[in-house]
């Protein structure tokens, strides 16, 4: 006669403190929109370098504080079945008692091992989405710098002109005047519109690196022709973008998933000991479980992947399109850029001819006023044409796959 197993009590006491001893605690964790407010730096202060910009963005930004934590969120190493301690108790008396788990995911077998390929894809996935995210905001804060640059080296308007002299000669008419009045006042709006334009590029500037509006951020550095615009082996660059890149690894999480829910098919063998066990009874030590949604997930899963595979075929073909379409984006804004930087030059060359001419000419009072709201109409002009060349060269080379991971300092 067999004699069943006993597990006493206090074994299964002692089991269940040693697994509460490798459990998590909760930590606190305050969060108030007022003190998240208040904890923004308003550092740094002054001159600040495109790289320096970088590593500060890539250190602060909280967009990439997010996705960084996001990849540390991801359990690469999801545990077997639940150990499941059971136990009757009856007239005061345990009875029967039972520790049942599942033996193959116990030994990394079934599909455990399909699950944990799946986790470490998708943790590749985020790490991918993390970099795609740095680069476009490294792109977001070039495009900063070079507009910066462009609008703290426009000049102002000069049309000025003593309508005062001619106004208390009775030199003037009305309607001269009124239109003296105009031109002022567009020359002053104009130079307002720079001023506010520049002090906002500079608030975004700060915005990147993470720090408050209030931090007072002179971005340094930079040329007219930055960023470079790679032209060979533009394919190459196009296939090291950061969102292709994300949608390879999309396709990579798709596929270990398809693999995941194939291994799902097959049955789950649990394995229960314990004591006062009727071993004639094979069924309480051994058990099978079948899943019998795993074939329709399985083939749900088969069409997942197929997405992921064609959205990453749409995101190079797209990409390529966006590199060319950049590319002859560039010409056009350079061309725009040329006729007004020459229509500048001509109407400031026009103004100091007529106003040479009212000197000893009173009458030609008028055609000097109108030529100076040609002017200010040539500067604005010039400066919309001089913001659009510099982001039509910065998405030029973010289409080619600009920022590299080195300009990130090796990838965030």
């Amino acid at each position: 006669m067999q004699r069943p197993i006993t597990l006493p009590l206090t074994v299964l006491s002692a089991l269940c403190v040693l697994l509460a001893a490798g459990c998590v605690r909760y930590r606190t964790q305050v969060a108030r929109v007022e003190f998240s407010a208040a904890a923004l730096p308003t550092s740094p202060s002054g001159p600040l370098a495109f790289e320096d910009a970088v590593r500060l963005l890539v250190a602060r930004n909280p967009e990439l504080k997010a996705t960084r934590a996001a990849v540390a969120a991801v359990n690469t190493q999801p545990g077997p079945q639940p150990l499941v301690a059971s136990g009757q108790v009856m007239d005061g008396r345990l009875g029967e008692t039972m520790l049942r788990t599942d033996v193959l995911a116990l030994f990394g077998l079934g599909p455990r091992r399909a699950e944990i390929a799946l986790a470490r894809a998708l943790r590749d996935e985020r790490i991918r989405r993390h970099h795609e995210r740095a680069r476009e905001l490294v792109a977001d804060l070039a495009e900063a710098y070079a507009v910066e640059q462009v609008l703290r080296d426009l000049p102002a308007p000069e049309v000025a002109i003593d309508i005062a002299s001619f106004e208390k000669a009775g030199l003037a008419s009305r309607s001269v005047l009124a239109a003296a009045q105009s031109v002022a006042a567009e020359s002053a709006a104009e130079a307002e519109v720079t001023a506010a334009r520049l002090t906002d590029t500079r608030r975004e500037v700060a915005r990147l690196i993470g720090a408050s509006p209030q931090a007072h951020v002179v971005p340094h550095g930079t040329d007219a022709g930055w960023p470079t615009v790679a032209e060979a082996d533009r394919t190459r660059l196009v296939m090291a973008r950061g969102d292709l890149q994300r949608l390879l690894a999309t396709w990579r999480v798709a596929d270990k998933n398809y693999r995941f829910q194939i291994a799902r098919q097959y049955p789950n063998l649990m394995l229960g000991l314990g004591g006062n066990v009727n071993l004639s009874i094979p069924m309480q030590l051994i058990q099978l479980e079948l899943p019998l949604d795993a074939p329709a997930k399985a083939r749900a899963a088969e069409h997942g992947r197929r997405v992921a595979f064609h959205e990453l075929e749409a995101g190079i073909l797209g990409a390529l399109h966006d590199a060319e379409s950049a590319r002859l984006e560039i010409r056009a804004a350079d061309a725009r850029l040329r006729a007004a930087t020459e229509r500048r030059k001509a109407s400031l060359a026009l103004f100091a001819a007529r106003r040479a001419q009212l000197e000893t000419d009173p009458a030609a009072l008028e055609n000097v006023v109108l030529v100076a709201g040609r002017v200010v109409d040539a500067a604005r002009q010039h400066r919309e044409a001089a913001v659009a060349a510099a982001r039509a060269r910065v998405r030029a080379a973010r289409a080619a796959g600009w920022p590299t991971p080195a300009t990130l300092g090796g990838g965030a």
